[in-house]
């Protein structure tokens, strides 16, 4: 997992950079968003994590349909934080901004804000990134959770040096909702996969 954190860091340095080029305004913008961002995530974030103790210890006792009912009821949950964090950032985002920062530039205020309304219409996708790769983890898995971590490089990587300079902060507004899904869709395929296997087991009691 250090491993992971160490791949996506570089991913972030490599934003730092681009959005430093778009001058103090954007940075700031960003800065700001993220935050605020980073904070309304944590409990999707928080439900990831709680199912890699849960898998690994159903998933050791051979409890695997525990494991599959789980997935599903943390999906649902995920659904529906997913939605309401989504409205407010859409319909807050721009006070927010405001609250964090005290600030009447309309610039910085209207960057923020889109920002967190970017991220915020995509945060299902995250939750998903959260529960697949946790699940997968906590299954004992780990090439696919790594490969995932790359998958956010490259994503991110591609924003910085390809979105940025031809979108300028929209660019950069997208840059992580497009590092999720490019995490999600391999720890997706893993867990599929591990899903199927569970059936299988799950039949064979």
């Amino acid at each position: 997992m250090a491993f992971q954190s160490s791949i996506i860091a570089l991913g972030t340095i490599f934003m730092t950079y681009a959005t430093n080029r778009m001058g103090s305004v954007a940075v700031a913008s960003y800065s700001v968003g993220s935050k605020i961002d980073g904070i309304a995530v944590e409990p999707l974030r928080s439900l990831g994590m709680a199912m890699i103790t849960y898998t690994a210890q159903n998933y050791g006792a051979g409890k695997y349909k525990r494991i599959l009912q789980g997935v599903w009821q943390s999906i649902t949950i995920a659904a529906v934080l997913s939605a309401v964090l989504g409205l407010v950032m859409f319909f807050a985002g721009r006070g927010l901004v405001y609250l964090f920062l005290g600030t009447d530039d309309d610039v910085i205020l209207s960057q923020g804000a889109l920002l967190l309304f970017v991220h915020g219409v995509c945060y299902m996708i995250l939750a998903l990134l959260f529960i697949f790769r946790y699940v997968t983890q906590g299954l004992g898995q780990t090439l696919m959770p790594t490969i995932a971590g790359f998958m956010e490089l490259v994503m991110r990587t591609v924003a910085a040096f390809i979105l940025v300079p031809q979108f300028e902060f929209l660019g950069a507004a997208v840059s992580t909702p497009l590092s999720w899904l490019g995490a999600m869709v391999p720890v997706a395929v893993a867990y599929i996969i591990a899903a199927k296997k569970l059936h299988r087991k799950v039949a064979d009691e």
